[in-house]
């Protein structure tokens, strides 16, 4: 039995007298035990759960500090202070609504629920997610707020990061060039650190280059593009490795030689490689000349983190730029060329018609696509281009002939057609694509030569004969002599398989061998 015993004195009579009494405090012990040893409990719980726990004196600005305090935050129960130092130490851009949220909160009778950085006694800030209570007293005018700080900046960098990883895949489709992709990839990686001091470097393996087509610097000048020396940049695209370059770090470096100091010396650089399918085709680095402790081992791990995608986005812009670039050029020849560029789908149908194609056949583009190809065909022609279609399609040729066409006022031309089958992915005909050139005027001048080839040769073997004929009259010893010979040689080059303008050649050599 546990007894609590008051004594006071008591005179009666002229003396003094010892009067006391006696309490059996037996079960208020026992429940100051169990309150005691719930109250350790607690404490082990909220240590093992690593947070910070406070009770906030709304009145007086004092705060008294618990749980976790040094393991979160570094700092002793007697170094965190009151409700002006709890503030000071909030980042600028988080202070005014933290601060402001806790008047919010107990005026509307909800609970303090909020996120913000705080500095971390060695440096740097930590994401933490701040809920408190509000206990209101009236009666004993007393206003607290109880509450636990926990540390959640693992889950807000996560966050952060695949939030910026988003917004960069997202700056790739909406950047209308690879500035502005540049640019964006800048502002958002500094939503994750401080980025003031921001550039990308870009390695040309065929010229052996590196170029800097975005540099944003507080003491630099944008750089030419050089040949890959020993500065930081070149130590991270030689060995794509992310690197964290301190004081320390530096200096041993280049005691190896490693580096060398290039450029203003900044208190500490941090870059990493831009790697896309195992090749390093950069870097990008970031830097602070005042605050040594600007970057550590988590900025280093957030830019790698980003940089893949960063990567990607490049190397995806970059080719997009150069398909841009060869598509207008492809666009302005095919706009410029003579030639009919025309493009069909599987059924035939027209899909592009260039201006040549309707200098050509009179169509204008807006009259021609969509349209089966017969109405330039003519009808004694379709049969056969029906022939060459059906080859193109089943890969078995076609892809020259000429034949005539119809323009648009009803004239028969000649055209020389180039046909290319294209070919999808997976292998099968899409589409074909088509170089038509008039060819009418060179047609007509070849039947035209053809023909006065004709009449010359009449015209000559008519005037040997004739003058055959004349000299066998005159020595009719030699009569036949000059046929049989011609019979004899064309006879010999048939068995040579000569070609009949050389068999006609050696022919008309027999007849006038021995003349004169």
């Amino acid at each position: 039995v546990q007894v609590e015993i008051r004594t006071f004195p008591l005179k009666m009579e002229g003396k003094t007298l010892i009067l006391g009494i006696a309490n059996d405090i037996t079960r208020r012990k026992k429940s100051e035990e169990e309150v005691s040893a719930w109250e350790k409990r607690f404490e082990l719980v909220i240590s093992a759960s690593g947070q910070v726990v406070y009770d906030y004196d709304l009145d007086t600005g004092r705060i008294d500090w618990g749980g976790s305090l040094e393991q979160v935050l570094g700092y002793n129960l007697e170094d965190m202070g009151g409700i002006n130092d709890w503030a000071e130490r909030i980042h600028p851009e988080d202070r005014d609504e933290a601060v402001g949220l806790i008047d919010e909160a107990e005026k509307a009778h909800k609970t303090y629920d909020v996120d913000y950085r705080f500095r971390h006694c060695f440096g740097g800030y930590r994401w933490i997610h701040d809920r408190g209570y509000f206990l209101i007293d009236e009666k004993r005018r007393s206003r607290r707020m109880i509450g636990m700080m926990q540390d959640v900046t693992d889950k807000k960098q996560a966050e952060v990061l695949q939030n910026a990883v988003y917004r960069i895949a997202q700056a790739a489709d909406k950047s209308p060039s690879l500035e502005d992709l540049y640019r964006s990839v800048h502002d958002i990686i500094g939503t994750v650190m401080p980025a003031g001091n921001f550039y990308i470097a870009l390695f040309d393996r065929a010229k052996d280059l590196i170029s800097f087509p975005y540099f944003v610097d507080e003491e630099d000048t944008p750089p030419e593009p050089v040949t890959p020396g020993k500065g930081l940049t070149e130590y991270v695209i030689r060995t794509s490795r992310p690197l964290l370059c301190d004081e320390a770090t530096d200096r041993d470096l280049r005691s190896r030689g490693e580096v060398e100091v290039i450029g203003a010396p900044s208190a500490i650089w941090l870059g990493v490689p831009l790697i896309v399918d195992g090749m390093t085709i950069g870097a990008m680095v970031v830097q602070h000349y005042e605050d040594p402790k600007a970057y550590g081992t988590a900025e280093l791990r957030m830019l790698e983190f980003v940089s893949s995608q960063v990567a990607r986005s490049i190397e995806r812009k970059r080719a997009e730029d150069a398909l841009r670039r060869n598509q207008q050029r492809l666009s302005l020849h095919i706009q410029q060329t003579p030639l009919a560029v025309i493009e069909w789908d599987t059924d035939f149908k027209v899909l592009k018609w260039n201006d040549s194609a309707e200098r050509i056949f009179g169509y204008a583009a807006a009259e021609a696509v969509g349209r089966h190809a017969s109405f330039i065909i003519p009808d004694r022609y379709k049969a056969q281009v029906d022939q060459v279609w059906t080859n193109l399609m089943a890969g078995r040729g076609g892809q020259r002939s000429t034949n005539e066409n119809i323009t648009k006022d009803g004239r028969l031309i000649y055209c020389e057609w180039y046909n290319t089958a294209l070919a999808g992915g997976d292998g099968r005909v899409i589409g074909v694509a088509s170089l038509a050139q008039d060819v009418t005027d060179r047609q007509k001048a070849e039947e035209s030569l053809r023909e006065g080839l004709t009449k010359l040769r009449s015209t000559l073997k008519a005037s040997i004969d004739s003058l055959a004929s004349a000299i066998e009259m005159r020595d009719p010893y030699t009569a036949g002599h000059q046929e049989r010979v011609t019979h004899l040689a064309r006879a010999i080059a048939g068995e040579m398989a000569l070609s009949e303008e050389s068999v006609e050649a050696i022919e008309i050599a027999g007849v006038i061998h021995d003349l004169g």
